[in-house]
């Protein structure tokens, strides 16, 4: 029997304990559904539901249930979302959306499939959870005015809920939005550009520059001494896939993907959201403690939402005691603690989807080359029934061997899959990642973890002063002779040649250091990422956690807290770059400077680098709009000319930074060992386009602000949307219900937890509340909507994390008890 089947028959051991109910034998997972046994619930003085239940089929029944209590519109449009049925509801709008979902993601025929291959218990927790939701549906409708107002407001109710149902929104969220990316596409684009306009050998040079095949300047979590087995470490020797002939001959520029995800990025620009997220995490062991314990701050990066994209919950059973924040509908806490651990997540990032070009069959179009042979390409054939139309709409996506179709490119005679080292496996990722955070130790933990196929940093501190990492993921043993950077041929011969084993992932615990930062950095140095390797050079933003940390000798809750505080603040950019340009200006301009260029320094020099901002609606310093004005003039003068529309490739933002370009261009500029390959200033000297900038930049603000005055370019404060739509901009509440705040770098939920030998210290902040509730009888409405928005506000504190039961009692605003029958 394995590990896994042994934890789960444990808690069946426990059932027949606590519930009376006796397992057939230690291969049968088969338990009843039916229980007499009551279900505790309270909910804390910020609404948040503690489940209490004598088993772990009543706990997630009443899991199910508190969810659609708090959630139950946003639930509804999250499924939709991930399973293509939002036009049914809502109207044409959203066909596009619909088919999306079903091209890249599964249908309900499909996942039910997947559940038929996990385990009967597994299997059995999700059909608990989708009757604890039907339960709470039921007593809405027998309540008027109860409903949700959103149903009335759309037109059209809510559907009863299976376990393909619940499933599907892990599948489609974690899986399909958070681990199925890939630069293949605009690596390929840029390279083609480069080389219509340079020539071959420039062409290569320049992109080598964009996309190195790894920076070993850049920051990990984990320090070289002791490093786990990396992967992909080989370099490439003259692949096959990057020669100008194969790129010419058999690739074409796959502008319909580029044009999609620009148009979803400028979407969520307009709305003030980030259009790069993450999540950061920085763990102290006991020896950087000022308490000799080890503390956890955590802060996931999903969006912001009304209601939240995460909600709180406290389990409680025999089997599994346990509370913190997730994504609804999710069997697995992601952000929380245990009575032995607490932990977090981020995401790894690492390379588990590959691009394939199928070769169509220019004698029919529905077969492609595979192995010297054509084949015919699957067809999945779907129907979206959509609100208004009397027939629904038929849809037809293809499949290769590699995976779905998302383009087709008929006139250069290719089409484009991807393959995901994950599909398949979707549901195990869920459970074992629920079986991972209930562990006592990290020796549970990784075993677990490291059989989750997604990558996923799990950190996590125990009662020992230990702080620990891990990273997740399945990663593929890639055809060394082809560049994994660039779509890969779809013809057979660069197919993955297995998959490197999980338990030998990266991993570490106690860093030299006394610490473990990570915001979405690379595990090791020799950890290569593929085509995703513009995201890690040497200005990656864990950088900024790391100098941080080492600025003291000892830290407590409140220093740590304080970090927390800069990362809201702090422009990354500036943090990284400003630096590195006054160092330049004042080394190598001549005395007395430009006066453009002495405006710069004195404005740059004078700030602490934090975009803060005043109840004047505008930002403190007015370096603010000149770093903004200055970096734009930078960027466009150094790299337009080779780059193009493709700059964005090396654009940094105020909380993201991928610019290695202007990185290495300074760095060698004020003398460091820097080697690029190419002369971004076209042989004009970086004096000459820095002080250029710094002219424009200045000439352009003393217009725009009407003045000469440096003191009056105050900029106004961006501001940031709790967005009333969900990730697909389908609506998951009213659109008056939006709340704007000013921007701040931070995680959609944040915690910090100090774990002692006999005591916790935790509080958390999931704004801007826990309920998303609110019915047509104003009466029935949650009065936890926004509860917590008042503390997010330029930073005026947290709320306690409650776990011990005498805890929640005592500081109760609600209980009932519910029963499955």
């Amino acid at each position: 029997m394995n590990k896994l089947k042994k934890t789960w028959y444990f808690f069946f051991l426990l059932l027949t304990v606590f519930s009376f109910q006796a397992v057939s034998s230690a291969a049968d997972f088969s338990v009843p559904n039916d229980s007499f046994n009551s279900i505790r619930i309270i909910r804390d003085e910020y609404g948040v539901p503690h489940v209490y239940a004598k088993n772990i089929f009543d706990l997630y029944f009443g899991y199910g249930y508190v969810t659609a209590e708090d959630r139950l519109f946003q639930i509804e449009m999250l499924r939709r979302s991930v399973c293509g049925t939002v036009s049914e509801a809502l109207g044409k709008d959203f066909i596009e959306l619909d088919k999306s979902a079903l091209r890249d993601g599964y249908s309900i025929a499909e996942i039910e499939e997947r559940i038929k291959k996990i385990e009967p218990v597994c299997a059995k927790l999700l059909e608990m959870f989708a009757m604890g939701v039907n339960k709470k549906i039921a007593e809405f409708e027998k309540t008027p005015g109860s409903m949700p107002y959103e149903f009335k407001k759309f037109g059209f109710n809510p559907q009863k809920w299976d376990a393909a149902a619940v499933a599907s929104v892990y599948i489609g969220t974690m899986a399909v939005r958070y681990s199925d990316f890939t630069s293949e596409m605009d690596n390929m684009n840029l390279l083609n550009k480069l080389k219509a306009k340079f020539g071959d050998k420039k062409a290569m040079e320049i992109f080598e520059d964009v996309t190195p095949i790894n920076d070993d300047n850049s920051p990990t979590t984990i320090n070289e001494t002791g490093c786990s087995q990396s992967y992909g470490k080989a370099s490439l020797s003259g692949p096959e896939n990057a020669g100008s002939n194969s790129l010419r001959q058999l690739y074409s520029n796959g502008g319909a993907y580029r044009a999609a995800l620009k148009s979803a990025k400028s979407a969520l620009a307009r709305l003030g959201m980030p259009v790069k997220l993450g999540s950061y995490t920085y763990l102290v062991s006991g020896s950087r403690s000022a308490t000799g314990n080890a503390i956890l701050a955590s802060g996931p990066q999903m969006g912001f939402f009304t209601p939240a994209y995460l909600i709180e919950v406290g389990l409680h059973s025999p089997e599994i005691d346990i509370v913190g924040a997730t994504t609804p509908c999710y069997m697995n806490i992601m952000f929380g603690m245990n009575r032995d651990l607490a932990f977090t997540a981020t995401a790894g990032v690492g390379n588990l989807t590959d691009v394939y070009v199928e070769k169509l069959n220019p004698e029919n179009p529905d077969e492609y080359l595979f192995n010297k042979e054509y084949k015919k390409f699957e067809k999945r054939r779907f129907e979206i029934n959509v609100k208004g139309r009397k027939r629904p709409l038929k849809v037809e996506f293809l499949r290769s061997v590699h995976g779905p179709v998302f383009e087709i490119d008929r006139k250069n005679g290719v089409a484009y899959s991807k393959k995901r080292a994950w599909e398949g496996l979707e549901l195990n990722s869920m459970f074992e990642w629920m079986m991972a955070v209930n562990a006592k130790n990290f020796g549970e933990l990784k075993y677990h973890f490291s059989k989750n196929p997604i990558s996923i940093n799990m950190l996590a501190i125990n009662r020992k002063g230990e702080a620990y990492h891990f990273l997740s993921g399945r990663y593929p043993v890639r055809n060394p002779r082809f560049d994994d950077r660039l779509p890969l041929p779809g013809t057979g011969e660069a197919e993955w040649q297995g998959f490197f084993p999980g338990e030998t992932n990266p991993s570490s615990k106690n860093e030299t250091e006394g610490f473990i930062a990570n915001w979405n950095s690379k595990p090791t140095r020799d950890f290569r990422n593929g085509d995703l390797a513009t995201q890690w050079g040497p200005d990656q933003r864990t950088a900024f956690i790391q100098d941080q940390l080492r600025s003291r000798e000892k830290f407590d809750l409140a220093a740590l807290y304080e970090i927390h505080k800069k990362i809201g603040y702090t422009d990354l950019r500036a943090y990284i770059f400003a630096p590195m340009m006054i160092k330049f200006l004042e080394s190598d301009c001549a005395t007395p400077y430009d006066e453009s260029v002495n405006t710069c320094l004195k404005l740059l020099k004078s700030w602490n680098f934090e975009r803060s901002g005043g109840a004047d609606g505008r930002y403190d310093s007015p370096a603010v709009a000149l770093f903004d004005a200055l970096w734009r003039e930078t960027m466009d003068s150094l790299f337009a000319d080779e780059l193009g529309d493709m700059l964005w490739t090396v654009e940094s933002e105020t909380f993201w930074t991928q610019s290695i370009l202007l990185y290495y261009t300074l760095s060698r500029a004020n003398g460091a060992q820097a080697s690029l390959n190419h002369d971004y200033t076209n042989g004009a000297g970086l004096k000459t386009l820095l002080t250029a900038a710094c002219e424009r930049a200045v000439k352009k603000l003393a217009a725009e602000y009407k003045t000469n005055d440096p003191r009056k370019w105050l900029k106004p404060v961006q501001m940031m949307a709790f967005e009333t739509c969900n990730f697909v901009k389908v609506p998951q509440a009213q659109a008056s219900d939006i709340i704007e705040v000013p921007m701040v770098n931070r995680g959609t939920e944040n915690h910090f937890v100090e774990l002692g030998p006999d005591y916790t210290i935790a509080y958390n902040i999931n704004p801007p509340g826990q309920s998303g509730y609110k019915a047509s009888n104003e009466k029935a409405a949650s009065k936890h909507t926004r509860d917590q928005l008042d503390l997010f506000k330029d930073y005026k504190g947290f709320k306690p994390m409650r776990f011990e039961i005498k805890d929640v009692i005592k500081n109760k605003s609600a209980e009932k008890f519910i029963f499955k029958n």
